[in-house]
């Protein structure tokens, strides 16, 4: 069975694909756009997985060593924690810049059951799982790694059916990066 990604994506989470031509590059029998951003295509022609659509993925997602299916769409959010001061007399205010926010990460992902009609559980249910862990989970995409982060803590998470498609589960995982923080005790 044949699904257009795009499309369902498009449904399940509102987003609208932009196709852009770009120089292309050969694979196997086919050649494939590369986006404008990609600026390692050595590595992406060596060290490609290829789309249900028998498209490259350009960042993959693990997620606690599970490599989640359909290439989710991942957004990151960063913030700056800032303490502004109001000084009399002037307009405006004083900032002074604290430290970095932890990144807040979405994935909008689909899980199909490629193989029938019937509601993909087993897939469904390791997701849930991994959203339910109590702990921070280790996180592995080319893509996070350029914001240097490879834990994330998840928030909440929300699963919702996509109209149209009993096969077809969407999710959205809302986390915070984490870094791993050891403390030393100290006696007297």
């Amino acid at each position: 069975m044949k699904y257009n990604l795009i499309e369902l994506y498009e449904r399940a989470f509102g987003h609208t694909a932009v196709r852009g031509v770009g120089p292309l590059i050969p694979i196997g029998d086919a050649t494939w756009p590369i986006p404008p951003y990609s600026v390692e295509t050595e590595r992406l022609v060596k060290d490609y997985r290829e789309s249900m659509m028998g498209t490259p993925v350009m960042f993959p997602l693990k997620l606690d060593d599970y490599d989640m299916p359909n290439e989710p769409l991942v957004h990151v959010t960063g913030n700056k924690i800032i303490v502004k001061t109001q000084v009399a007399g002037v307009q405006g205010s004083v900032k002074e810049l604290v430290s970095d926010d932890d990144y807040m990460v979405t994935i909008e992902g689909l899980i199909i059951n490629e193989d029938g009609d019937d509601f993909p559980e087993e897939i469904s249910r390791r997701i849930i799982e991994i959203c339910q862990s109590p702990k921070s989970l280790k996180v592995q995409s080319d893509f996070l790694a350029m914001f240097d982060i490879h834990n994330l803590v998840i928030e909440n998470y929300n699963f919702q059916g996509v109209t149209g498609n009993q096969n077809v589960q969407s999710y959205t995982i809302n986390a915070l990066s984490d870094r791993p923080l050891t403390l030393e005790l100290k006696q007297k």
